[in-house]
């Protein structure tokens, strides 16, 4: 098991991750989508992403591991490109 403290500002509100099992994608209350390497000791921020105005509330990743989808409360998806 993991266990990332302060993944988010305003805490964690999506997470899924993908098909290979090497990195997870979190959506915040702060509205950012957060990628993640999944390390054999821990883990390591690759990226951070804003563009929602409201908390991430739903994130699905492409059955390739390249790309996924979130939702805000906002009202808004965004397609992001995880290459």
């Amino acid at each position: 098991m993991l266990i990332i403290n302060n993944a988010h500002t305003m805490g964690v509100t999506a997470i899924t991750g993908t098909r290979d099992c090497k990195r997870i994608v979190s959506g915040g209350g702060e509205g950012q989508v957060r990628v993640w390497e999944l390390l054999p000791y821990g883990h390591r921020l690759l990226e951070i992403m804003k563009e929602h105005k409201a908390a991430v509330s739903c994130v699905k990743i492409k059955s390739n591991d390249m790309e996924c989808v979130t939702a805000s409360s906002d009202g808004v998806c965004i397609i992001w490109d995880l290459v």
